[in-house]
């Protein structure tokens, strides 16, 4: 092979072609427009080559001839007239002058002028060495080093602690729900079948493993038929080889090829069904078939285009044209010009090195064009397909009740969901639901998926402080498009982030690339937190779960974006567990790792990162349940000891359900111990004073729990003046016991307080025995104790270390009344200490790895706890979205306790009011969306007259290196189609699903709400009568927005309406004496042009928020 076909095949694998075959994204583009990115390779680089060196040897032709002509003239005339002969050779007689042994030397360059093929084999072959260095199975690599020695470079810029990964300067793009689950439908005469390709862990052992590179293991042995869904599951393992499967298949890239080709026909004997495997098996064409290379079979292609999909495009380059363009420079002085020493014809390497730059740099261009397509494609803010609303069906207007009456979908679910028996609770003996039966049921949630939109917009309608009333909002997307898009709405805002992120083991969801399994991690990881932290308001602070495998690399990371001097604590979660067949230590605790937005802000208030004493509610609500009563002190607190003696049991026996015996090691552990000794109880008026127990009910007093406390001095160091009897800050003093009137001893360091302060401006002894504060002994034998009251402690210093025995996946299971549900969810009691911790009773939480929607659940429960109006913010992109997360929520918004996935209990009247008023859905487009939208036949077969217009003006070598995906990105409708926004509610995108891709309409309205960063108070639907030119029935119909700005300070009104058949002269006093009637506004927005005074069209702005890079 020579040097340009050695060349041409890696830029083949550069540009993907070997891809083409497959049908998403970026290889469609390639499929169709294959026969350029050949052409390029074939006919357009050899050209550049030749012209390069032409433009390069004509210049130094012109440079050389000149230098002949000046070095003849000196010959003549330093040597004799005759030096040079009349035909430029040079005379015999003078050969040895220095004079003609210069000319001869620049004739002999002159001459060498032209390139030989051995020039242009250099040119190839330097081109071929950059370009392979950073290059690695579809993703560029930055990999600097130093010649052959094995040292790497990397950025370095003073730093006192620099961390560095491969990828850092790359986006993480792979989605671990495309990785995991993998579905597709089969068409026959006689219905569908869905074929579903599922990850399992893998099962060889780690030490019978061979190389680095990781292969999909199909399992026809395992493989499962549901004959009543008619789905045909495949589990696979992806794992490094065996010793003998990688003497087998081999460890290069073909390895995978090689098992598929065992397997399929192994896999096709394990399909049960006739049809389905008649139609697996049966030919798909690619296109690019020939006589020896025929049409593979559908489960073939499919095969393939899952292990193609999940191997390759991990990352998406920030700058990738800047990065080459550096590396290339370093490339040729430290590979290069080092080699072009002053041996030899010096001026031939120089003109191998610019040729080498000019094609390099055009092959750059080329490259930088695809990959800045898809960073555009990444970073671009996703558009909202889909907003729907939970609604507990107190808030829907009673007007509404017989719609939702006759919605059989949100019936069935609540049969289905909220476990109700037929003919029993909700439903009558009839099975019908009453309007009577709906009043009994208050938080019984409304999906508004299940209605239609004039419902959910006479719903919407009459709710006032929409985003206020809004106490939970659910995003099912990839968290780094969600951080991005709520940027605006919530920069500054949130009080608390907790994220239990994928801890990067053996067996976790985490899809890496082979050799890159930490740095694809912290690729993945760090622009979520950048973001996350943009969120958080200066108070704020991040709670994020880890374990060993990646907790230094989070500790690093998030020193980097929080500074390390924002570093709060890592806490330790020491859990019930033990893994007895670990060889080492069984590990039985997890880290969180703490960090504060600006610590010196958390500082300034006293309550954060303090929690509530555990028992303290608990002996609250005892105490409220007494007081009206007015028992007996000595009633009081034997209730207070039946209260803990109660807790002791039922931890007792929480533990012998758990396997664990209550030791004293475990009483350590028991959250109640710090409480026990509140066992005393008085009577006090409102303003704090003592009251008889014998008057308590005339004087309406209350009831005070108290301990008795240490009265000593601090154990440290006192000043002079505590021990000097003469001075009021004496501390030594022994007062006068009450009955006996003799002196007490005083606390071997001292009393915490003086005696009598003059003033009475400071605590002292005398005036806390008048207040009642002091505990005396039956005799003046014992040193008089202070009395601590319960509701002055109420709170404890946070720990760094600390036990949560409590299970999560048993709380799942007790919901659903199944298990195995998810994998390790975290408990809700785990959540909800760190919100408690961090949050007042008003504010924000984010959860941007929500899994199974712990963090909502907590939420929920704090707040029907203490009468908060916390607002949570969950993000999850796999299907755990739709099978556990939302229907998690949905039952907690219904019930606050269930068992065997049924409601133990309703709520309280106080607890329905607890409960969130509206909790928000949104469904974003993922980047798989937008390559699809964006490179799919028809959009790409759409460009077609445009296209050729660029050819036209450019040729058609500039139109494949600037324009072949440029052109293509620039019309895409996931890219905002302007001329679309006439229609904004017929805006559609084509969406990736298991069946295939489908039609969606795009929620615009929603999607500009984000991306403005509004705060929305009313959505409204405006019905111009006059108007009856556009598609409604009735007049034309407007949806408007009332909103502020994040801040509040700016009133701002968005309009939208379909622009079909439009007359300006009777939309202009429709929507002027509508913004009168709703205003007065700062800001007003339209779709389109208006001539509406004071409306501005909105179009270009929202282009631009699509695309502004996040702050």
């Amino acid at each position: 092979m020579d040097s340009l076909d050695r060349l041409k095949d890696l830029l083949r694998e550069l540009f993907q072609l070997d891809m083409a075959d497959l049908d998403f994204g970026l290889y469609r583009l390639f499929r169709l427009k294959r026969g350029e990115v050949e052409a390029f390779l074939n006919e357009q680089l050899p050209k550049e080559v030749d012209r390069a060196f032409e433009a390069i040897t004509d210049s130094d032709r012109e440079a050389l001839k000149k230098l002949v002509e000046e070095c003849a003239k000196q010959a003549r005339a330093s040597v004799a007239d005759d030096a040079i002969l009349p035909g430029g050779e040079p005379n015999p007689k003078y050969t040895e002058t220095k004079a003609v042994r210069e000319y001869v030397e620049a004739c002999g360059r002159l001459a060498a002028v032209d390139a030989s093929e051995a020039q242009r084999a250099d040119v190839f072959n330097l081109l071929y060495a950059f370009f392979s260095r950073y290059y690695d199975d579809g993703d560029f690599i930055p990999r600097r080093f130093f010649g052959a020695r094995p040292g790497y470079a990397v950025p370095y810029n003073g730093e006192e602690v620099l961390l560095h990964w491969a990828n850092k300067d790359q986006y993480y793009v792979k989605s671990g729900e495309a990785f995991r689950d993998y579905a597709f439908t089969v068409s026959t005469l006689h219905g569908e079948y869905r074929v579903h390709f599922k990850l399992v862990e893998a099962t060889a052992p780690k030490d019978n493993t061979k190389g680095d590179t990781r292969f999909f293991f199909p399992l026809p042995d395992a493989a499962a038929f549901d004959p009543s869904s008619r789905t045909f599951t495949l589990p696979f393992e992806y794992r490094l080889p065996t010793e003998v499967e990688a003497a087998s298949y081999g460890r290069n890239s073909k390895g995978q090829a090689a098992i598929l080709d065992r397997a399929e026909r192994e896999i096709l004997e394990a399909v049960p069904d006739e049809l389905l495997r008649a139609a697996l098996a049966a030919p798909s064409p690619t296109g690019r078939e020939s006589q020896s290379e025929p049409s593979p079979t559908l489960l073939r292609r499919r095969l393939t285009h899952f292990t193609k999909k999940n191997t390759s495009d991990y990352f998406v380059h920030k700058n990738l044209g800047g990065f080459l363009r550096q590396e290339l420079e370093f490339f040729i002085r430290d590979q290069v010009v080092h080699e072009l020493d002053l041996e030899g014809d010096f001026q031939a390497k120089r003109r191998v090195l610019r040729v080498f730059r000019k094609l390099a740099d055009i092959i750059i261009t080329f490259l930088a064009q695809i990959e800045d397509a898809q960073k555009r494609l990444f970073e671009k803010k996703k558009l909202v397909l889909q907003t729907d609303y939970l609604i507990p069906i107190r808030h829907v207007p009673r007007a509404l009740w017989p719609e939702v009456l006759a919605n059989k979908p949100q019936l069935d679910e609540w049969k289905a969901l909220l476990a109700f028996e037929p003919k029993s609770g909700l439903f009558s003996a009839e099975g019908r639901i009453t309007e009577d039966a709906l009043g009994l049921y208050p938080t019984l949630v409304v999906d508004t998926r299940h209605f239609s939109q004039g419902f959910v917009a006479r719903v919407l309608g009459s709710v006032d402080d929409l985003d206020q009333q809004t106490g939970g909002v659910l995003i099912h997307a990839d968290n780094s498009h969600a951080l991005a898009l709520i940027q605006e709405c919530y920069r500054d805002q949130v009080k608390c982030v907790y994220i239990d992120p994928p801890y990067n083991r053996n067996g976790d969801d985490f899809p890496y690339k082979d050799r890159y399994r930490h740095s694809s991690w912290l690729a993945m990881m760090h622009n979520r937190l950048a973001m996350a932290r943009s969120c958080l308001q200066p108070s704020g602070i991040l709670f994020s779960s880890i374990d060993h495998n990646e907790r230094t690399h989070l500790n690093v990371l998030l020193d980097g974006i929080f500074g390390h001097e924002n570093r709060v604590e890592e806490l330790v979660w020491a859990q019930n567990t033990t893994h007895s067949q670990s060889p080492l230590y069984s590990t039985n605790h997890e880290y969180v790792e703490v960090y504060a937005r600006d610590l010196a802000a958390v500082q300034q208030i006293p309550r954060m990162l303090r929690e509530p004493k555990p028992g303290y509610q608990e002996v609250a609500d005892l105490i409220e349940r007494l007081n009206p009563e007015y028992p007996a002190v000595a009633e009081i607190e034997q209730a207070l000891a039946d209260l803990y003696e109660q807790h002791k049991e039922e931890l007792e026996a929480e533990l012998r359900r758990m396997g664990m015996a209550l030791n004293e090691e475990i009483r350590k552990t028991d959250p109640w111990r710090g409480l026990y000794n509140y066992c005393h109880a008085e009577y006090r008026d409102e303003k704090g004073r003592y009251v008889p127990e014998t008057e308590a009910r005339k004087r309406r007093a209350r009831i005070w729990v108290w301990r008795e406390s240490d009265p000593s001095a601090p154990a440290q160091k006192q000043a002079e003046n505590t021990r000097n009897p003469a001075d009021p800050n004496y501390r030594f003093y022994q007062p006068l016991h009450p009955r006996t009137g003799k002196p007490c001893p005083h606390p071997k360091r001292g009393w915490a307080w003086p005696y009598k302060w003059p003033d009475d401006s400071r605590e002292s002894f005398t005036r806390l025995a008048a207040e009642d504060r002091i505990v005396w002994g039956e005799d003046e034998s014992k040193v008089p104790q202070f009395k601590r009251f319960l509701h002055e402690v109420e709170t404890n210093v946070a720990k760094s270390f600390f036990h949560d025995y409590t299970d999560g996946e048993k709380e799942l299971a007790a919901l659903f009344g199944q298990t195995a549900l998810f994998p390790t969810p975290k408990p809700t009691t785990l959540v909800a200490r760190f919100v408690t911790q961090s949050c007042d009773q008003g504010d924000t939480v984010l959860d941007f790895f929500a899994g199974s929607g712990t963090t909502g659940h907590a939420v929920i429960n704090l707040n029907r706890e203490d009468g908060g109006r916390r607002k949570f913010i969950l993000v999850e992109m796999a299907d755990y979205f739709d099978t556990v997360l939302v229907p998690r929520i949905k039952k907690v918004m219904f019930a606050p306790e269930w068992k065997d996935g049924k409601p133990k209990r309703l709520p309280t009247a106080e607890e329905a009011e607890r409960t969130p008023r509206l909790v928000k859905i949104l469904r974003l487009e993922s980047y798989e969306d937008a390559l699809h939208n964006t490179f799919s036949d028809q959009a790409v077969l759409r460009l077609a007259e445009r296209e050729q217009a660029y050819r036209q003006a450019v040729g058609d070598e500039e139109y494949r290196i600037r324009y072949l995906v440029k052109l293509p990105l620039e019309a895409s409708d996931s890219m905002l189609n302007l001329a679309k926004l006439e229609h904004p509610f017929d805006y559609t995108l084509e969406i990736l699903t298991d069946h295939g891709p489908r039609i969606e309409t795009v929620d615009l309205v929603e999607t500009f709400n984000w991306l403005y960063g509004l705060r929305v108070h009313r959505l409204l639907t405006w019905v111009n009568p006059a108007d009856t030119a556009g598609k409604e029935d009735g007049g034309r119909t407007y949806r408007a927005v009332v909103a502020t700005d994040r801040e509040g300070k700016k009133r701002i009104l968005v309009v939208w309406r379909d622009m079909a058949g439009l007359d300006p002269a009777i939309e202009r006093p429709f929507l002027e004496a509508k913004a009168r009637e709703f205003g007065p506004f700062e800001e007003q927005w339209i779709n389109g042009d208006s001539a509406a005074k004071g409306f501005s069209s909105l179009d270009g702005l929202f282009k631009r928020l699509m695309e502004e890079g996040v702050r």
